[in-house]
């Protein structure tokens, strides 16, 4: 499938590669956090300082988000300012002003957290959430550019160093795979390598300037590899 893909897929699947990858990185540190907080804490009581809830609107619905403002102070009598996004169940168990439960690593009393049991379900759930889109958007994103990567490479070399070879149109046939809206379009072109055997190959995607130049028995410029004769590129734009 990767083989009839345009270049600029690689841009996009670099995008979905980037993308996973940060996901993947923020469950693993929230899976870091939650292991901290497994260990050994420090306990104390903080004050609700300000509550709010946010609602925002976007084309498949609404979402909302529970926002915590306190503050406590440490072992050390240092004070620390926070905000925090909670769930409904530890916004609603919260009054302002009010006493709410904070819990606190001992090597780093800034990082803290509120000690309610659904606050360490939802970190749990948070991080399995986050390591799984990543690895799914990320296997996904890697996976696709590293092979289109080496496919464009490959077809530079071709190129560069494969036989030129005559070949003909035979058809244009539309892939299941949709790029910006459009389906992509590709080349299928049969030729005859050095040694006067027919071949049959296809193209990379069609732009619609390349689609409009090409039509059924148009002869075109076909550069095959030496070391296999099957396997060929084609130039697709007409000089």
């Amino acid at each position: 499938m990767l083989k009839h893909l345009p270049s600029s897929f690689a841009w996009m699947a670099a995008f979905f590669a980037a993308l996973g990858t940060l996901f993947f990185v923020i469950g693993a540190h929230t899976f870091y956090r939650n292991w901290q907080f497994s260990g050994p804490v420090l306990r104390t009581l903080g004050t609700v300082t300000d509550h709010h809830i946010t609602v925002s609107h976007g084309r498949h619905g609404s979402s909302t988000t529970y926002t915590v403002g306190y503050r406590y102070t440490d072992s050390g009598g240092q004070e620390y300012v926070c905000n925090a996004s909670v769930v409904s169940q530890t916004y609603y168990e919260l009054d302002v002003p009010g006493a709410v439960p904070i819990k606190y690593l001992p090597q780093f009393h800034s990082i803290n957290r509120i000690d309610l049991p659904a606050e360490d379900s939802h970190y749990v759930t948070t991080a399995w959430i986050f390591s799984g889109i990543g690895g799914l958007f990320g296997g996904f994103g890697w996976y696709s550019f590293i092979g289109m990567e080496r496919l464009i490479f490959y077809r530079r070399w071709l190129r560069k160093n494969g036989i030129r070879c005559s070949g003909k149109v035979d058809r244009i046939e539309t892939s299941s795979v949709t790029v910006n809206k459009r389906p992509v379009r590709y080349l299928v072109y049969s030729y005859s390598d050095p040694t006067g055997q027919r071949h049959s190959d296809s193209s990379e995607g069609l732009s619609s300037a390349q689609e409009a130049a090409w039509t059924k028995g148009d002869a075109i410029e076909v550069f095959c590899d030496p070391r296999d004769n099957s396997r060929s590129v084609v130039r697709l734009d007409k000089s």
